[in-house]
């Protein structure tokens, strides 16, 4: 039944509260009430289910996807089947047709990694899931289904973008951008170092770590093996500018790059400490192949910046010390601050 907003649960993940952060989701009383949704699906008859199904709008599908990444983190740190039971419904009985097709397969594959890294059956448990959906959905089931049964490592699943690490936390997923990526050191390791620092600035919201083989467009020019970065995105109390709202959303990240040469990650620090313009502004540091940078996105017409080049100056010492060790290290697939992969 829907609500008086229209909406058939009674409130939304939010972002401003943590809700949709991979690294450390914050507590929701929407669990609950999802769960709840699931069981019903799961007991319902076809012809409930399909009502069901058809029922979900836009928004409603989306905070199933964001309920079933959630389940997937909660589930990989507690070993949880019935949590991961719960997300697998969630991804599965969304309305196809109100979410992109692009975006249908990514709660799938990071719940078919979790099922999977704790040897709890996952072909038996999606079969399961395919047998109480139809059309488009079950077809992604199907799909995941087919391509992840493939695998036999944790690490054959960045084929799917499911990048998992662990932190202080627990286990998290962070995004990725694009292939290849050839760094010979941990970089996302290197960089999860720095995200209690944006976790501890009042005026923004922490929104993911990403790795990537490319830099920010101001800084192209300069070849890199990898590049990892954690982001921020600044809370809308803070913004002093005229004008502002989500097309004029100001972001702080922090960067580690490697470059083949230890001459291009001088060069790579000098460009960053070069640039600042109406839109945006760096600051860089490199050690060996190494270089770490902070970048702030400010698209502005007139008013009073929350960042500038003098204020970015306090990441100089964290970023340094972040990449200190990076020239004399090898990527490590184990331990804390790292990647995690069931082998």
């Amino acid at each position: 039944m829907k609500n008086q907003t229209g909406s058939r649960f009674s409130e939304v993940y939010d972002f401003w509260s943590g809700h949709l952060d991979w690294l450390d989701p914050a507590p929701s009383d929407l669990d609950a009430e999802i769960r709840s949704f699931c069981d019903h699906f799961v007991s319902a008859d076809p012809q409930q289910r399909a009502q069901m199904t058809e029922s979900l709008d836009s928004g409603d599908s989306y905070q199933l996807q964001c309920f079933a990444n959630r389940a997937a983190i909660f589930g990989l740190r507690t070993s949880d089947l019935q949590g991961l039971r719960h997300g697998l419904t969630a991804a599965s009985v969304v309305n196809a047709s109100s979410v992109d097709p692009r975006d249908r397969q990514g709660p799938l594959c990071r719940l078919y990694y979790c099922l999977f890294s704790l040897g709890l059956h996952p072909r038996r448990e999606f079969d399961e899931a395919a047998a109480r959906v139809e059309g488009e959905m079950l077809e992604a089931v199907q799909w995941v289904r087919k391509r992840c049964s493939r695998y036999r490592s944790g690490k054959d699943f960045r084929n799917e973008m499911v990048i998992p690490v662990k932190t202080q936390s627990g286990a998290g997923f962070i995004d990725t951008w694009v292939e290849p990526y050839d760094s010979t050191a941990d970089l996302v390791g290197s960089v999860l170092q720095l995200v209690p620092i944006l976790r501890a600035d009042p005026r923004y919201q922490f929104e993911s770590v990403r790795e990537a083989s490319f830099l920010p467009f101001p800084l192209r020019g300069v070849i890199v093996l990898g590049v990892a970065e954690c982001k921020a995105l600044l809370r809308p109390d803070f913004d002093l500018r005229a004008e502002s709202g989500p097309l004029f959303q100001q972001w702080l990240r922090l960067l580690v790059a490697e470059t083949k040469t230890e001459d291009r990650a001088t060069r790579l620090a000098k460009k960053a400490d070069g640039h600042w313009e109406a839109s945006s502004g760096f600051v860089g540091v490199a050690r060996g192949r190494f270089v770490g940078i902070a970048s702030v996105f400010h698209p502005v017409h007139d008013g009073q910046l929350v960042e500038t080049r003098e204020s970015l100056e306090r990441l100089r010492e964290p970023l340094s010390s972040a990449i200190e060790d990076l020239s004399r290290q090898r990527r490590r697939l184990g331990g804390f601050w790292t990647r995690w992969s069931a082998d």
